[in-house]
């Protein structure tokens, strides 16, 4: 038979070849993929036509029985292998909700995560872990929706940081009566630094919504940061008011402090989770949280942390840069974050008589101003009052300092004409209910006319320690006194309608500092007799009220928290009974010093002054003062005789800001005195020396007292 030309003979003989089979050795069974892998080709079963290795990688199972050009290039089984996995997420994600989804094995069995484990929490259930909620019946098909099971836990550092905040929670029992109680009674009081006035009364007061059950809460799956804020707003709650949960196993005082350690520690100190507005309001919580405790300088601190990071945010700028959110859903207003930032550390350091931590007055935007409501607008206007009144306090006081300080006393002025008449009532809280929408907008007026006395109280205090003649100080120590009695009565008020347990201890130190100053008007006003007719008939109604604040504090005592220090009750106690006694012609010695109390009379007073009994009122930016009682008023007596009882309580914080410049003035208007020199003005003597006051016959004793000053650190805590 003969051929056809020599290209036909090829051909033919091509054709052939792909018709027979590929002669293997017998028993021999695998795949041209696995031999291309070097891997063992396996089969599950021998009635099986595809090789375990190419089913788990989806590709086609080629025998080398048949020629390996009938095998797919690689190449194309991955673009294939690509085209199905997207079909595969098309149809996942029409019928699993992916925040909720589980993926069920073709046996119905949920499939486990190999990194899933349980997580011990401190109250107990360690072996149970937070998986104990999460067991699901057995369901047929591919996927089934699970309401209950969460995301796979994180990995890397983020899982780490999960499950550490997650070991900190009370045990499962307690969790659930809280969250119950939680889910029963409604909170608001976190949006006030959440969210600006204006955008709430738009959109209305939406409460705290917190999971229902320890399982929900305790998600493994969730972002540290955002678990983070569920603990800080989970403590706020509990700080707020705790009497009516029974049945925890655990004080609810522990739970609070371990929470907020933890994320202190695990979150809003590590830099690593900051850049994003969720740390940002973790931080400012936080700060919330220490400043309701009465751990003022603990707040000052965070705050200051928050401070920074939200300038290297840049949210400090008229015009912020796009803010990063780990949840998309969640609404941040930059411009509120920041002013609420400055507000709440301008607020820390008028109370601590340190320095502000930004000059910055700025006012955004119009289109920001115009979405404000009247307390937005007040407040932002009060944080700038109370940077110039921080500002002047830190460059010591001088006598042109007057023009300034009437200057800013103007300012005020114009500031509370912004809001209605009807503003400035004092609440009284008829028929607003605990936990109601009428109570967080009376509670939010009560604390903007609080701070904007306070910020009155604070601009002429230091007119009143100047216990001068000069009628030029005369407004000042009305304005002093009008606005330390117009605080008091709200602050009484409100508390009154809380319930003891709701302790918010920075308000009582504002209330204390109001007292003082009242206290100390009364000792003034008796040198100057125009202000003696003023006072006179308010001087009883003034005692009763920081009668009623110090009875407060006593109803606050046995709850969780404190409204005063109890050596800062025990000094004001002290001080009433000092002034009642002044006001029955009793001489005593007013000593204005810079530095440590007991450490100057120890270098200037001789061992006697050493032993005498004086209370020492350091006064924020100002030092200290201390009033003496003298055994017999005389204009040529300089030694005074003490009794042999000594101890020195503070009634504000101590501070190491420099008197001399408070004192040595070169203007008439404020006469120079020497450091020894004793001035006589009515039955006091006054000396610009810092000391105490000596009361004589009262029920404290040496060794119920301290022999120094205490700092900040002591006020505070």
């Amino acid at each position: 038979m003969l051929y056809p030309n020599p290209a036909e003979a090829q051909k033919s003989r091509a054709s052939e070849s792909s018709a027979r089979r590929h002669n293997i050795r017998k028993g021999t069974r695998s795949c041209w993929d696995c031999k291309r892998r070097k891997v063992r080709c396996v089969f599950a079963s021998p009635h099986d036509t595809v090789c375990n290795n190419c089913r788990r990688r989806g590709a086609v199972c080629a025998g080398q029985e048949l020629p390996e050009e009938l095998a797919p290039p690689r190449d194309q089984q991955i673009g294939d292998r690509i085209a199905r996995v997207e079909d595969l997420v098309q149809d996942l994600a029409k019928q699993v909700n992916v925040l909720t989804g589980t993926i069920i094995s073709a046996q119905g069995q949920p499939v486990r995560s190999l990194h899933e484990a349980p997580i011990p929490s401190y109250g107990g259930d360690e072996a149970q872990g937070i998986d104990r909620g999460f067991q699901e019946p057995p369901v047929s098909g591919v996927v089934a929706l699970n309401t209950r099971r969460q995301k796979p836990p994180l990995l890397g550092e983020n899982g780490k940081i999960t499950r550490a905040l997650l070991a900190a929670f009370p045990s499962h029992q307690d969790t659930d009566n809280i969250c119950q109680f939680m889910c029963c009674h409604k909170f608001y009081f976190h949006l006030a630094d959440s969210a600006s006035f204006g955008s709430l009364e738009r959109e209305g007061l939406t409460p705290l919504k917190m999971p229902p059950s320890s399982a929900e809460l305790m998600d493994p799956a969730s972002h540290p940061v955002l678990l983070a804020k569920k603990m800080l707003l989970f403590c706020s709650f509990l700080q707020s008011g705790i009497d009516n949960i029974h049945g925890l196993a655990e004080e609810p005082g522990a739970i609070i402090n371990r929470l907020v350690e933890a994320v202190s520690t695990l979150v809003t100190t590590n830099e690593e989770l900051h850049g994003t507005m969720e740390c940002l309001e973790c931080i400012i919580y936080e700060s919330v949280f220490h400043k309701t405790n009465g751990n003022l300088k603990k707040a000052w601190q965070v705050v200051r942390r928050a401070l920074l990071v939200a300038q290297m945010m840049g949210i400090h700028r008229s015009l912020p840069p796009p803010v990063k959110n780990i949840d998309p859903s969640c609404k941040t207003e930059p411009h509120f974050v920041w002013f609420r930032i400055l507000y709440l550390d301008r607020y820390l350091c008028l109370l601590l008589g340190l320095p502000q931590g930004t000059p910055h007055t700025e006012m955004p935007p119009d289109s920001v101003l115009a979405s404000d409501g009247p307390l937005d607008k007040l407040g932002r206007l009060q944080a700038v009052i109370a940077s110039r009144i921080i500002d002047r306090n830190e460059k010591g006081l001088q006598a042109k300092d007057l023009n300034l300080t009437q200057e800013i006393d103007a300012e005020l002025i114009r500031v509370g004409s912004t809001m209605p008449e009807e503003f400035w009532i004092s609440p009284r809280f008829v028929g607003v209910e605990v936990g109601s929408e009428d109570e967080f907008w009376a509670m939010a007026r009560v604390s903007a006319q609080m701070f904007y006395f306070n910020l009155v109280t604070q601009l002429h205090l230091p007119y009143l320690l100047f216990f001068d003649p000069d009628p030029k100080h005369d407004y000042s120590r009305i304005a002093c006194m009008s606005a330390s009695r117009e605080l008091l009565t709200r602050f009484l008020a409100s508390h009154h309608f809380r319930s003891a347990g709701a302790c918010h201890r920075a308000l009582g130190f504002i209330a204390l500092l109001a007292s003082m100053a009242l206290l100390l008007g009364h000792f003034d006003s008796r040198l100057h007799p125009k202000i003696t007719s003023v006072f006179a008939h308010q001087r009883r109604s003034d005692r009763a009220m920081i009668e009623c604040m110090l009875q407060a504090a006593e109803d606050v005592r046995g709850s969780e928290g404190k409204l005063l220090d109890e050596k800062n009750e025990q000094a004001l106690r002290r001080l009433l009974l000092v002034e009642e006694d002044f006001s029955k012609g009793r001489n005593y010695t007013v000593r204005i010093r810079s530095g440590p109390a007991v450490e100057e009379e120890e270098t200037d007073g001789g061992a006697e002054r050493k032993d005498s009994k004086i209370i020492g009122i350091p006064i924020p930016h100002f030092s200290h003062i201390t009033i003496e009682r003298r055994q017999a008023a005389s204009k040529d007596q300089h030694e005074h005789q003490f009794d042999s009882d000594s101890g020195s309580i503070p009634l504000m914080p101590e501070f190491d800001t420099d008197m001399d410049q408070f004192l040595a003035f070169d203007s008439p208007d404020f006469p120079a005195l020497a450091a020894t020199q004793t001035q006589f003005f009515g039955t006091a003597a006054f000396v610009p020396q810092l000391s105490g006051v000596n009361v004589g016959d009262t029920s404290l004793r040496e060794e119920d007292l301290p022999h120094q000053l205490l700092g900040i650190d002591n006020w505070t805590s």
